[in-house]
């Protein structure tokens, strides 16, 4: 087998800067095995591929265990790279080890705390020097906060926190009197702005948890969640009202009093089956009060003369006379559909929904997605 010997210095120190910024703009998403690869040209070019290789990482147990026993120098090559980290793991025992390793993320920007443990979101919390500089912080399946006290304190020890994602948080129940209710000393970050919910433990979490972020309502200008809290955040831009699997229409019922919105999504599905509730969509949708560019919602059915229960003829009146839809840019109709033979087709489609919505305006953009059992999804444009 041939031997791979480096290329000169003399002519690698010749090779235009510009050629590896062109490279690396192909090969930096996801295409880490070319950014190995590319790497190896020249030291220079190792020194710049290096940010773009540990810009991410998710630091699962074994990763951890190899940057604490004996690897200082890949920590000093590794660590003041990275802008985006993944805890995946819970740290019990290694508190100190952690925390050094989450001090030499100079450029840590993004956080995520995944299946791990309230502790070490506390933990790294308290690191204000790096958790100061903090824009996007995720929470997901993190069940064992002591307190809904905890979980605000958590939080807040993120002071600079743009962008926050929850999902599946848990914490103990007690008295919301002696947990301090959401009047807690521990304030929501003012710099917030994006606020994704996914999924609480109970409709009642929820309620409490966007009453804490109520605090924020004049900055917030993102929103995912469900609950009648949202009525809270009427300066919102974009709206996006959940959860995706439920029977249940969403529990906020007018739209009236957001007045900047620009974006909604309804992943609550109108469940077109018979002796299901079928008006709530068109009151939700006759609320609305300011100028939307962008509108998406879900039918679920099983059989195609199952669409025949929607009020197609109310829907397209809507879309052509009122005021507030005249700026629509794109409609999304995604399908959630039974058991079927064959997966829809673009012919489906056109035959199902495309001759249904008449009442889009020029220069509205209609797209349907098709979302199948086994999660797959395929997309029809129609301009």
């Amino acid at each position: 087998m041939s031997q791979i010997k480096p290329l000169p210095l003399d002519l690698t120190d010749r090779i235009p800067q510009e050629i590896f910024h062109e490279v690396a703009a192909f090969a930096k998403y996801g295409d880490r095995e070319s950014l190995k690869n590319f790497s190896l040209v020249s030291h220079q070019w190792e020194v710049s591929t290096r940010s773009l290789l540990f810009s991410y990482i998710d630091l699962n147990s074994e990763l951890m265990s190899w940057l604490i026993n004996g690897k200082p120098r890949a920590c000093q090559r590794i660590l003041p790279c990275v802008q985006h980290a993944r805890f995946t793991f819970n740290p019990v025992g290694l508190e100190k080890e952690v925390s050094a390793i989450y001090l030499r993320m100079l450029k840590l920007r993004e956080l995520e705390f995944l299946r791990s443990s309230a502790q070490l979101v506390l933990l790294l919390g308290e690191m204000r020097e790096v958790s100061e500089r903090i824009t996007n912080l995720k929470l997901a399946r993190v069940y064992d906060f002591s307190s809904f006290r905890v979980l605000q304190q958590a939080i807040a020890s993120f002071p600079g926190i743009q962008t926050l994602s929850m999902s599946e948080i848990a914490w103990q129940k007690g008295s919301v009197l002696l947990e301090g209710g959401v009047e807690a000393e521990f304030p929501v970050p003012h710099t917030l702005k994006k606020v994704t919910n996914e999924w609480m433990m109970s409709d009642e979490d929820t309620s409490l948890f966007l009453s804490w972020l109520a605090q924020r309502s004049d900055t917030i200008r993102y929103i995912e969640a469900g609950g009648l809290m949202l009525s809270k955040f009427v300066r919102v831009e974009t709206l996006i009202i959940g959860p995706r699997w439920t029977a249940d229409p969403p529990r906020l019922q007018t739209l009236s009093d957001f007045k900047a919105l620009r974006t909604l999504k309804i992943r609550s599905a109108i469940w077109l089956f018979p002796h299901e509730n079928r008006t709530w969509y068109l009151e939700l949708l006759s609320s609305v009060t300011s100028p939307l560019s962008h509108l998406t919602f879900t039918l679920a059915f099983e059989f195609e003369e199952e669409l025949e229960h929607m009020n197609w003829t109310a829907l397209n009146s809507l879309f052509q006379n009122s005021p507030f839809y005249a700026g629509l840019k794109a409609i999304e109709i995604n399908l959630e559909v039974g058991d079927h033979d064959h997966m829809l087709g673009r012919d489906d489609c056109e035959r199902m929904i495309r001759r249904r919505v008449v009442g889009l305006r020029p220069g509205t953009r209609l797209t349907v997605k098709v979302n199948d059992e086994d999660e797959s999804i395929l997309t029809y444009i129609y301009d």
